[in-house]
């Protein structure tokens, strides 16, 4: 997912990090610079990681709408895997338990809640590991 997140950064910004400041040596790439069309972006992304160029802008928009989270692969279910279904079981419960003393929860409401929680876990996860600066959007968001 990280990795992901960085190819559509630079997509978007020309910057892997996502930022001008934090460039790496060589960025911007001449496919990824400001001044080239968006569609040529998607294009040479997509051949660089032998993609089609809609699965590029798939991630684009899911990377735009719900930010790195958005990029953890649909499989992600409950089905997709031990670790993943032990996940899905815990946070399930946890979404139960927000609604102890309130009308029981709609099974659908359950299955939704769970599904955006556990989408942004790794990001989460991410966000709260020691040491790693935190988002700008977070700094903030002290309320």
């Amino acid at each position: 997912m990280l990795e992901r997140a960085a190819h559509v950064r630079e997509v978007l910004t020309g910057f892997r990090s996502g930022s001008e400041e934090l460039a790496a040596v060589g960025e911007p790439r001449a496919a990824y610079t400001a001044g080239e069309p968006m569609e040529n972006r998607y294009a040479a992304k997509a051949t660089e990681l032998k993609v089609a160029a809609r699965t590029v802008k798939r991630w684009v928009a899911a990377f735009r709408r719900d930010g790195e989270g958005g990029l953890v692969p649909a499989r992600s279910g409950p089905r997709s895997g031990h670790r993943n279904a032990e996940l899905w079981a815990e946070t399930a419960l946890e979404v139960m338990v927000e609604h102890t003393g309130q009308s029981k929860p709609s099974r659908k409401m359950v299955i939704e809640r769970t599904r955006a929680l556990v989408r942004n876990t790794p990001f989460l996860a991410l966000c709260a590991s020691p040491g790693r600066r935190r988002p700008a959007w977070e700094v903030g968001d002290r309320a």
